[in-house]
C-alpha cells in the first residue's frame, strides 16, 4: 500500500460521527420493532380491573359482614373488613402508579394478584369451601395467572411504564 492509499486519520469525522450516532433511519427501525407502548390495547382491561377494585372489595366486605352478624365471627368480619381495605388501599397505590407510567408497575400489579389469590385462597378457607367459593377460586386463579404472564411478557407493558 502507498500512502495515497491510506486513509487520513480526521478526527474531526469520527467525532462527527459519534456525535450523530445512530442515524436518523436506524431510530425509525428501532422505534418500529420496539413494539405498542402507551396505555392501550389489551393493557386496557388490568386498568379497568385496577379503577374498580378498591368498589369491589368495598361491596365485598359490606356483603360478608352482612351475611355474618353472628358474634362468634365478629374477629372474622373485623380480619377480612381489614383485608379488604388493605387489597384496596393497595390497589388504589397501584393505579396511581399506573397513570404515572412508573418501572415497578408490572411488579406492583403481580403483587396485587398474588394478594388476590391469596385473600381468595383464605376465603375458601373461611367458608369451608363450598362450590360458589371454590368456583370464585378457580376464576381467580386463572384471571390472575393471565394477567401476571401479561405483565411478565408484554412489549406494551415494558415500553409504556418507563418511569
Amino acid at each position: 500500500m502507498t500512502d495515497e492509499e491510506q486513509p487520513e486519520d480526521r478526527p474531526d469525522d469520527a467525532l462527527e460521527e459519534w456525535q450523530n450516532y445512530p442515524p436518523e433511519n436506524m431510530l425509525e427501525e428501532e422505534a418500529i420493532s420496539k413494539g405498542p407502548e402507551g396505555i392501550g390495547g389489551w393493557l386496557i382491561i388490568p386498568l379497568i380491573g385496577l379503577v374498580l377494585n378498591p368498589f369491589l372489595y368495598g361491596v365485598y366486605s359490606y356483603l360478608f359482614i352482612t351475611t355474618f352478624i353472628e358474634d362468634q365471627t365478629k374477629y372474622l368480619i373485623l380480619a377480612d373488613g381489614l383485608q379488604a381495605l388493605a387489597i384496596s388501599l393497595f390497589a388504589f397505590y397501584c393505579l396511581v402508579r399506573f397513570f404515572q407510567k412508573k418501572t415497578q408497575v408490572p411488579a406492583l400489579v403481580t403483587l396485587l394478584y398474588v394478594i388476590i389469590i391469596i385473600d381468595a385462597g383464605l376465603e375458601l378457607i373461611y367458608t369451608n369451601g363450598n362450590y360458589e367459593v371454590r368456583m370464585d377460586f378457580i376464576r381467580v386463579i386463572i384471571v390472575s395467572s393471565i394477567w401476571i404472564i401479561y405483565f411478565a411478557r408484554s412489549k406494551r407493558v415494558a415500553n409504556t411504564f418507563v418511569r
